[in-house]
């Protein structure tokens, strides 16, 4: 639930538009619809990281491999992209 709350609400908006009407058609309270929802939202994410995390190195691979690539002002190994891809997925600062 915190991991929902936390989150930029413009990702949930077309999620949270169907919580009052859910909430009147399944007679619950709107607490008990909102924590349904935020568990629903929670396990998407972490479907969604789990396939990341599980392509993150193919992706990397190919994007060393790409034509433009090697344009670039600095060289970067498969490696390098990995972890440039993962501190860009989880918002961190790239070391």
């Amino acid at each position: 639930m915190i991991d929902f709350l936390n989150n930029d609400i413009q990702d949930k908006k077309d999620f949270l538009k169907e919580l009052p009407l859910k909430t009147k058609r399944n007679k619950v309270s709107f607490n008990e619809t909102l924590e349904q929802y935020a568990n629903e939202y929670n396990e998407y994410k972490q479907i969604i990281l789990s396939k990341f995390k599980e392509k993150v190195d193919k992706i990397a691979e190919l994007a060393v491999g790409d034509a433009c690539t090697g344009s670039n002002p600095r060289a970067i190994d498969p490696a390098a992209m990995a972890k440039l891809l993962t501190c860009t997925y989880y918002g961190t600062e790239v070391d």
